[in-house]
């Protein structure tokens, strides 16, 4: 819809300047609002020009459709906005997809070695997913579940921003934390669901090779767990999110005292790919830093969701610390850094571990 050329420009209606900050136009409307409303001056209607107000403020307090009426002074550009940014999701949820059937046989094969008993080689895992030829597309299964779980959750992470941003008015402090959660919430059932399917049900490294299909991983987690059962895991899961995000943040900080030191000791115009590589060297020390930190979590997190498949498992219902011990006391400390390096792999290549 194209604004009303009779009507005057939205910042004229609003009666404030073009460069006004959120604060003084939110006022100016507030102010306009309440001697306009039909409601509030029932001897004075001007419901055309309460609607008007109305539709400029709609306009102007959210910062991309005020920057896209900048440039083009029409509330058409607004919707083309929304339109782009459809686009956009339509983008990365196929990216998500691709990146998840790419990296999808190396995840099966992980996961695999991540429940089976004291540290398994990558070798073994491939031989347990993949008896023979006609098993390969085991390498792929669970892969359509997780691209979906990371689909949800940016879908309704984006829609409860959006549904705050339209209730208040603007877009709150807590705003972004609600919308979080209740993506994590939506999501979280599914990822579970994804890793089940991944992993198979193998209690102990000498039982074959064991998958389970979607209907039938719901059926044993509501049987085993009940309704609950879909967030087993939750806690590690959580933990390893925060400190990944948190401890990415501090070593964030030093980003540019680490780039004068490579700086000054190798000049990028004379050694330019001497200079790359010491960058890249810098990108996967963080990398590492960040996995080998949170690497017992992924693997504590995952042996929980397992259990509430599988009921047989020797980790259901425990403490995720109590069994950290456990599997440190039964199969090694090594055993909860079990498929670091392929994370790492995944981290540098996707910007995410499996």
């Amino acid at each position: 819809m194209a604004q009303d050329p009779d009507a005057g420009s939205f910042y004229e209606l609003l009666e404030v300047r073009q460069d006004a900050t959120t604060d003084e136009i939110r006022a100016s409307y507030r102010r306009l609002a309440l001697a306009h409303h039909p409601d509030k001056n029932p001897g004075h209607h001007d419901s055309g020009r309460f609607q008007q107000i109305s539709a400029a403020y709609k306009v102007l307090s959210d910062p991309q459709q005020r920057q896209w009426y900048d440039e083009h002074g029409e509330v058409d550009g607004a919707a083309a906005a929304a339109a782009g940014a459809e686009a956009q999701l339509a983008v990365e949820l196929f990216a998500t997809l691709a990146t998840e059937l790419i990296f999808a046989p190396l995840a099966v094969i992980v996961y695999r070695c991540r429940v089976m008993s004291g540290p398994v080689r990558l070798a073994d895992a491939f031989w347990q997913v993949v008896p023979s030829a006609q098993s390969v597309g085991s390498l792929w299964r669970g892969s359509v579940i997780a691209a979906t779980a990371r689909a949800a959750n940016s879908f309704v992470e984006g829609s409860v921003d959006v549904s705050i941003h339209e209730a208040c008015g603007e877009r709150p402090p807590w705003g972004s934390a609600a919308a979080a959660i209740a993506a994590f919430v939506v999501s979280y059932p599914l990822t579970l669901l994804a890793s089940v399917r991944r992993a198979g049900l193998v209690p102990t490294s000498t039982t074959s090779g064991t998958s389970i299909g979607l209907f039938a991983a719901i059926a044993a987690v509501w049987r085993n767990r009940g309704f609950f059962g879909f967030y087993a895991g939750v806690k590690p899961f959580i933990a390893q999110h925060v400190i990944f995000w948190q401890g990415g943040q501090l070593l964030n900080l030093h980003d540019e005292w680490i780039e004068r030191k490579v700086r000054d000791r190798i000049d990028p115009t004379t050694r330019p790919i001497l200079h790359l590589l010491s960058k890249l060297a810098v990108v996967v020390a963080k990398a590492s830093i960040l996995l080998a930190i949170t690497a017992p979590f992924r693997f504590l997190s995952l042996r929980e969701q397992v259990a509430a498949a599988s009921s047989s498992h020797s980790y259901t219902g425990v403490n995720f610390v109590r069994a950290a011990f456990g599997i440190v006391a039964c199969e090694g400390a090594s055993t909860l850094w079990t498929g670091f390096w392929p994370d790492v792999l995944s981290m540098l290549l996707s910007g995410r571990p499996l």
